[in-house]
């Protein structure tokens, strides 16, 4: 029987996972990010991984899905920089709202 391929080359699912979510990020393609999304929920991701949420807010935000990028933020037990540097622009640029910016600066220094 043959072992799958990321399991017999150590692998993890979720630096795969990383990977294919910066792709999607980088073609702004939403479609494809949400697949892989359900699917790493569906074959057990990391839940405490923050840096591969940070991906996820990443991705729906960078493709303008703000309120799943907000979903997926707060859940994040401690977001990274990347995570907040993500919310923080995405509300300004693709909400125009400079308040929720403001406001995401904020708590981010506490």
């Amino acid at each position: 029987m043959r072992k799958p391929l990321l399991s017999s080359n150590n692998v993890s699912l979720d630096h795969m996972g990383s990977l294919l979510l910066q792709s999607c990020m980088k073609a702004k393609a939403l479609q494809p990010g949400k697949l892989i999304h359900g699917h790493l929920l569906a074959t057990g991701m990391d839940m405490n991984s923050e840096s591969l949420y940070s991906k996820f807010v990443g991705l729906y935000a960078a493709c303008g899905d703000v309120n799943s990028a907000k979903l997926v933020f707060e859940r994040i037990r401690k977001p990274t920089v990347f995570a907040w540097n993500w919310m923080i622009s995405s509300a300004s640029a693709f909400q125009g709202n400079c308040e929720d910016a403001i406001r995401y600066f904020l708590v981010m220094e506490e």
